[in-house]
């Protein structure tokens, strides 16, 4: 029975694996936690062999009874009341009725046809003339050996499965029309020596399988483990350790994502923003480094809050400078959430020691581009830098739209 790596691992499984792999425990001998991983991770593919052994059976019923009507016609109706009460209803409810979870009673519908139909032949060879009687009671325990190769069972499944078929069919060589003796004698001992080897095989390749499954889920717990500590790496690397926020790098991953390619039916362009705080290496100066990292802090929630409410994204660029990006209908509009902004931050107040709260202001420069203009991250960018200088130049503490310098200019140049 073939085993596949399971999708999905939970974490605490793995010391249970490394556990079992270590001790190289046999499959009874797993905790009830992994016993259950590994039957779930084979179920589908236990019930479809049901399934298959079930309709494969049933042929093979079929084909025994063609050769019951020629070897021994005058029993045909014993072997035909005997299938249609037995093998047939059995193997029809298990198909018919029967679900991948309710595995237990398909392998008992199986385990039962196959006992009734080996049952039935020894009876029919008790009725036999000696060369017919040896071909039936071989022919029972031949199925009987294929069977423990063939069926998905667990190892005391098909023990339990093999020494009731073999008891089964015994005493039916004993009772109600008894075998010849050394038939007999010679029956069980061909069923014991074909059975033993091919039991052994089933439960070697049982182990082998089983720890295949372990391997497995230890590569998969490992490789999920793998993917966590990578993302954990990527956040760290790509988020900035004293605001939270996004670095200059995520930034540029997520405007990639978000902004550079535009969704169907999308008709809002794109906004840039870069955000200043004013004289910082002042306010550093004079309240000192860790009051100017509480504002850093308080700014950075201030800004995220803002851009999260209008569905933007906001990453701490370097130094006491941020940048922002947002979807927006218009220049216009982008520019009165700029204008919030700068209000919003010198409304706020900088613990500073034990003196009163100071507060900080920003210069911010915007640039936009239109639902259908190419969206360039570098462009908006210098855009949006050229924009800032300009908000720093002309007195802080306000905003200025690239658009405006760049008309500007163009009318300088055709001038």
């Amino acid at each position: 029975m073939e085993t596949g790596p399971p999708t999905v691992i939970a974490a605490s499984l793995r010391a249970d694996v490394d556990a079992a792999l270590r001790a190289r425990a046999r499959y009874y001998e797993w905790p009830e936690a992994l016993q259950a991983a590994h039957e779930d991770s084979v179920r589908a593919e236990t019930f479809r062999s049901l399934r298959f052994q079930l309709v494969m059976g049933l042929l093979v019923s079929v084909c025994a009874l063609l050769f019951d009507a020629l070897v021994m016609p005058g029993h045909f109706d014993l072997s035909l009341g005997w299938r249609m009460l037995t093998t047939l209803p059995l193997t029809l409810v298990a198909l018919l009725a029967l679900r991948d979870h309710q595995l237990g009673l398909i392998k008992l519908a199986v385990a039962v046809s196959m006992t009734c139909f080996g049952m039935l032949e020894v009876h029919l060879a008790s009725h036999a003339e000696p060369e017919i009687m040896a071909r039936y009671t071989m022919g029972t325990a031949f199925l009987l050996a294929i069977s423990c190769l063939a069926l998905p069972l667990k190892p005391r499944e098909l023990a339990r499965f093999a020494l009731g078929y073999g008891l089964a069919t015994s005493l039916v060589g004993m009772w109600p029309n008894p075998l010849p003796a050394h038939e007999l004698a010679l029956h069980m001992s061909f069923t014991l020596l074909a059975v033993l080897p091919c039991w052994a095989m089933a439960q070697r390749h049982w182990q082998v399988s089983t720890r295949g499954f372990l391997l497995d889920l230890r590569e998969e717990a490992s490789r999920l483990e793998l993917e966590h500590n990578i993302a954990i790496l990527r956040e760290l690397s790509e988020r900035d350790s004293l605001t939270g926020l996004p670095n200059r790098r995520a930034f540029r991953r997520i405007f990639s994502e978000a902004y550079e390619r535009s969704l169907p039916g999308e008709t809002n362009g794109v906004s840039l923003m870069m955000i200043d705080l004013d004289l910082f290496k002042e306010f550093n100066d004079n309240f000192g480094h860790p009051a100017g990292d509480r504002a850093l802090r308080t700014v950075a929630r201030t800004l995220q809050h803002a851009f999260h409410d209008h569905g933007g994204h906001v990453a701490r660029y370097g130094g006491e400078e941020f940048v922002g990006a947002l979807r927006c209908h218009s220049a216009a509009e982008a520019e009165k959430l700029a204008w919030s902004i700068c209000e919003q931050l010198r409304e706020l107040p900088i613990t500073v020691r034990r003196q009163e709260p100071q507060t900080i202001t920003a210069s911010i420069g915007l640039a936009s581009v239109g639902f259908d203009a190419e969206v360039d991250l570098a462009n908006l960018t210098a855009r949006a830098d050229r924009a800032l200088y300009h908000a720093k130049k002309n007195g802080r503490d306000r905003v200025v739209v690239s658009e405006r310098i760049e008309l500007r200019v163009d009318k300088l140049a055709t001038g």
